[in-house]
């Protein structure tokens, strides 16, 4: 288990470097902002300062990549300045595919995690044998 995480992690660090060096290679100035939990993980600004609001998803190798309810909304409230940006083979020879406005131009499908049950600590504290 340990070593998936770690590799999904590697993967990820690889493709969010990949997606910031292709816009600064662009002439623009990418910010990692994935750790604000916005919906996108770059937020990139122009030398005319138009902004690109990027999901930023790693594979290592090639395959679907899976977006939370949260990427799909703020993708889907960001129109044309959204962009989704997959980096494949991230283990071996990256390579990069740009989707402007993914919400509007892709066919996605809805996948379900299963049902998560919350108890309110005051429910387990009376329920005390």
């Amino acid at each position: 288990q340990n070593t998936i995480s770690n590799l999904v992690q590697v993967v990820e660090q690889i493709a969010m470097a990949f997606a910031m060096d292709f816009e600064r290679g662009q002439g623009w100035k990418p910010e990692d902002v994935s750790a604000d939990n916005l919906g996108y993980d770059v937020r990139s600004t122009s030398p005319e300062l138009l902004k690109r609001y990027i999901e930023v998803k790693g594979r290592s190798g090639i395959g679907g990549v899976m977006l939370s309810e949260n990427e799909m909304f703020r993708l889907g409230q960001l129109d044309d300045s959204a962009w989704l940006y997959i980096v494949y083979n991230c283990k071996s020879n990256p390579k990069l595919v740009r989707i402007n406005n993914p919400a509007k131009h892709l066919k996605f499908e809805t996948k379900t995690k299963g049902v998560q049950y919350f108890l309110p600590e005051n429910e387990w504290k009376k329920n005390d044998l």
